[in-house]
């Protein structure tokens, strides 16, 4: 083989080796190819009391529900901004991650939906400034450490999955349960 083949083969190699997937939607539920975690349910309260319920819960769940709220259309729709921050460990790197989103809660009677979305994503170990979780995911596969990137989307998808859980549990209470 000739040297000149040799080298293209060689240029080429990590593009023909380029077959992880890197799907987002295999870690993240997508709509219009953007990370947004939803959950719509039923409920047998009004919506004054499912409103008055996730104000409560946005109280609890965040240290200042006055920063987070956005928008507050009573007894209809909250918008706010939240975040969370945990250590992330792999690939022989630690750094913290923080992670901002968006949280919309629709209320109507008798059912709510809430959604988490806008990701943008900062971490300790890069200079980057807040960087869009679907950017983020395309570099995990790009050189920088791939158990480190997959370490951080599963704790956010944890995350994520727990403040819906956390929401949905609160506005499930019995109101015996609520005082």
């Amino acid at each position: 083989m000739s040297v000149k083949i040799k080298f293209v083969l060689l240029l080429l190699f990590p593009v023909l080796s380029y077959s992880q997937d890197t799907s987002l939607s295999k870690t993240f539920p997508l709509k219009d190819n953007k990370v947004v975690f939803e959950k719509i349910d039923s409920t047998n309260k009004t919506a004054e009391e499912i409103y008055s319920q996730a104000k409560v819960w946005l109280a609890n769940a965040f240290v200042s529900s006055n920063d987070v709220i956005q928008l507050d259309d009573h007894n209809s729709k909250i918008i706010g901004k939240g975040l969370f921050k945990f250590e992330n460990k792999g690939g022989g790197s630690l750094g913290d991650i923080t992670t901002f989103f968006t949280i919309d809660i629709s209320i109507k009677e008798n059912k709510y939906r809430i959604r988490l979305y806008d990701y943008l994503i900062t971490n300790s170990n890069t200079t980057d400034n807040k960087t869009p979780i679907e950017q983020l995911h395309k570099r995990t596969y790009t050189g920088l450490s791939k158990k480190y990137f997959i370490n951080a989307e599963n704790k956010i998808k944890e995350e994520s999955e727990n403040i819906i859980l956390s929401f949905s549990n609160a506005i499930n209470k019995k109101p015996e349960d609520v005082f």
